[in-house]
């Protein structure tokens, strides 16, 4: 319905239920998002290996996000490079819920301003680490 209502729309997914079969929606994404458990249950040890899985259903030009918590994430850039991003160190974990949202809105807003993947990804996870050191949302702001 997206691509005939508009020329062409941006299109992200993020798949983070496990055994509901929305990796199918991999093939009609822009940028995918895979969380940790869903890269677990189809056979990911690791970032490594969750790319691995993955990326041979990307369509060209697309984006693959793999999340796996405190040890970061890892993607495919449109041009089929891998980038690895490390997780920003924590001191107190108070509230991880919503991290993952955060991580996520923060990525596609980073895109949708012009920077790379990496850099995406970068702000992503600094972001999110904000977040599980702090209750709540509030004052969570991106910068740049």
């Amino acid at each position: 319905m997206i691509f005939s209502t508009f020329q062409r729309a941006m299109l992200s997914v993020e798949i983070e239920k496990v055994n509901k079969g929305y990796e199918n929606l991999i093939e009609d994404a822009d940028v995918t998002i895979i969380a940790k458990d869903v890269s677990k249950a189809n056979g990911a040890k690791n970032l490594k290996e969750a790319i691995g899985i993955f990326k041979s259903r990307l369509r060209q030009k697309s984006r693959l996000i793999c999340t796996w918590g405190d040890q970061g994430a890892a993607g495919i850039d449109h041009d089929g490079q891998e980038i690895f991003v490390n997780a920003e160190k924590v001191g107190k974990v108070v509230d991880t819920c919503g991290a993952g949202d955060t991580f996520t809105a923060s990525v596609i807003a980073y895109l949708m301003k012009g920077l790379s993947l990496k850099e995406s990804m970068s702000h992503g996870c600094q972001l999110a680490a904000k977040k599980i050191q702090q209750r709540g949302f509030r004052d969570l702001v991106m910068t740049s």
